[in-house]
């Protein structure tokens, strides 16, 4: 009989027991208290360094404490947007941004087992600050289109510009500081500029005849056959100092791996003589130009350092790819007129 009473008095103390837990979990749960599914955690991005917070079966209330504690990384100061070899910085540090603690334990509470989540970091009135900014930046960018005559007749109309994509530059800005802020980048990363070319017409020219239109600032060379875009290929131009120059010329001539001769100015000095093959400064194919019949250096010429195309990095000749300036060795004949321009 003791062994009875004492089993069942043991069950009721059990019973009761569980009664009281489901009581005050159902007290909490009743009271509103949300709570954060088994095994989330936060990416937070604090002052020393990136930290994976763990709320799983904590209350909103009780993660947002435990976030607390940390102190959160700093604004960056800058954002830098690239173009070919321009950079541009746009200022970010008054926007005194940070981690929405609010907005990463909501995501937190949302989501399911087992899950890491990020937060939000650009806030909406630093959305409207940036969006003022990058007006006044793109014209940092800005290059105005216009007519351009063509040696050989004929006209580009609305050539050459070029605008950044002021949409798309923001998108990639607030990407860039949300990954930063929460702690998936530790530093924001140099941004490529989204830039958008205008639309440009060939017009006035008759016949068949092939040109060549070399265009500094997008760094392109487009070969016509009348009014009629064949192809377009990207180029290195000259760098400061050493700027390709405009104008009209004419393929003199033509070589498969060519001979570079040094001419003797201050870069050339200690340089050989002569280097011969695909593997020296002119690359696999050179195309001659001539301005007025007279040879003034300047080639369309192959490279191996393909990194340079885009890029004012040459000493005046406009570089191709070894692989594109094969193509346009077959594509243009001797004599064949060039019209470079800005």
């Amino acid at each position: 009989m003791k062994k009875r009473f004492l089993t069942v008095t043991i069950a009721s103390v059990v019973s009761v027991v569980l009664l009281s837990m489901m009581a005050t979990a159902t007290a909490t749960v009743a009271s509103g208290a949300t709570i954060i599914k088994p095994g989330v955690t936060i990416a937070l991005a604090t002052n020393k360094g990136q930290k994976t917070v763990k709320v799983g079966g904590l209350t909103t209330a009780e993660a947002k404490k435990k976030l607390g504690a940390y102190t959160l990384k700093a604004t960056p100061k800058q954002l830098y947007f690239t173009d070919r070899d321009w950079t541009r910085s746009l200022k970010t540090s008054d926007l005194k941004l940070k981690p929405s603690i609010a907005a990463l334990v909501k995501e937190a509470s949302q989501v399911g087992t087992d899950t890491a989540v990020g937060g939000t970091y650009v806030t909406a009135a630093a959305k409207k600050k940036l969006t003022a900014r990058l007006k006044s930046f793109a014209k940092k960018f800005k290059v105005k289109a216009k007519t351009v005559k063509v040696a050989g007749g004929g006209k580009l109309k609305n050539f050459g510009g070029r605008a950044l994509d002021q949409k798309a530059a923001l998108d990639a800005a607030i990407k860039a500081l949300n990954a930063y802020g929460t702690g998936k980048a530790k530093k924001p990363k140099v941004l490529a500029a989204p830039i958008t070319a205008s639309k440009w017409k060939m017009t006035g020219r008759s016949g068949k005849g092939k040109v060549l239109v070399a265009s500094l600032v997008n760094r392109q060379v487009f070969l016509f056959k009348g009014n009629k875009k064949v192809v377009s290929y990207g180029i290195c131009v000259g760098m400061p100092g050493y700027a390709t120059p405009t104008g009209t010329m004419r393929v003199a001539r033509k070589r498969k791996n060519p001979v570079w001769h040094n001419p003797g100015a201050g870069w050339s000095r200690g340089m050989a003589e002569a280097i011969s093959g695909s593997g020296g400064p002119l690359g696999k194919a050179a195309l001659y130009l001539t301005r007025g019949g007279k040879d003034e250096g300047i080639r369309f010429h192959g490279t191996a350092k393909s990194w340079s195309i885009g890029k004012a990095q040459s000493h005046g000749c406009m570089r191709l790819t070894n692989k594109n300036v094969l193509k346009l060795y077959k594509q243009v004949p001797v004599g064949t007129k060039v019209t470079v321009v800005k």
